[in-house]
């Protein structure tokens, strides 16, 4: 796998990269049924394969670094914090789609998507490794 050769803070970084850039993608699909929808099926389809693998690497990364005896804890503060991050955007981009249009609200999630790699680049997760199974 790509995480054992780079490492799972890089892999982890690439995939939040990768999936920024298929949302980018998304947004600038050409409209109509014609062009838009092979397009959409395809980012959608490569947007869930990076999410799912983002979010593999950040469990595996909780359940090494975190201490067993607060995992059950870490992971629904994680659980719970993510559906309220949820919730707060599908508002917020029904908010910018009513007012400034949809293909608008989504160039404006991609946008936002894609500082989460810088993020993680910028932190000491970008050299974060999971020990060798075995």
């Amino acid at each position: 796998m790509l995480q054992r050769r780079l490492g799972a803070g890089p892999t982890l970084t690439l995939a939040l990269l990768l999936g920024g850039l298929v949302n980018l993608a998304m947004g600038l699909a050409p409209p109509g049924v014609k062009g838009g929808l092979p397009v959409l099926a395809v980012t959608q389809l490569l947007s869930d394969f990076f999410g799912v693998t983002a979010m593999i690497l950040m469990s595996s990364l909780r359940q090494v670094r975190i201490d067993s005896d607060h995992l059950g804890r870490v992971s629904g503060v994680f659980q719970a914090g993510f559906g309220g991050m949820t919730v707060l955007g599908a508002l917020g981009g029904a908010l910018l789609a009513e007012a400034a249009g949809v293909r608008a609200a989504m160039l404006a999630a991609a946008a936002l998507s894609l500082v989460l790699p810088v993020l993680c680049a910028a932190s000491p997760l970008a050299r974060a490794r999971l020990p060798a199974a075995g």
